[in-house]
């Protein structure tokens, strides 16, 4: 991201947490499963934030709050099936004492989900 005074701003975000997951897998009444095309998932991260400047750059500490869908159609005999997934984060963070708590992040992408036990 390029500033208006010409400058490069470097935002890296770097969380981990626990993700609940809804919808994955159903047992049929003769034992079999089936994969459900649709996934909604909630998570809960934690974490820090670098951002720089040139030659000034400010570590923090950063929370994320949020979930989405992925929907991933099941192909018939597909080990590896490749679907969409769309997202939605609050990211509060705190950064020189201070607390930043209008930060959103919305996101689309790509799932390869790898499912072993189906």
């Amino acid at each position: 991201m390029t500033l208006g005074n010409g400058s490069a701003l470097h935002m890296l975000e770097y969380l981990g947490g626990v993700r609940l997951r809804a919808g994955r897998i159903k047992t049929v009444a003769v034992g079999t499963r089936r994969v459900d095309p649709v996934s909604v998932f909630a998570h809960a991260l934690v974490g820090g934030t670098t951002r720089s400047v040139g030659t000034i750059s400010e570590t923090g500490f950063m929370m994320g709050y949020g979930g989405g869908v992925d929907v991933i159609p099941r192909a018939a005999g597909a080990a590896y099936p490749f679907g969409v997934r769309g997202q939605f984060d609050w990211l509060p963070s705190r950064t020189n004492q201070a607390w930043t708590n209008r930060q959103f992040r919305i996101s689309f992408g790509v799932v390869w989900s790898v499912r072993y036990w189906d």
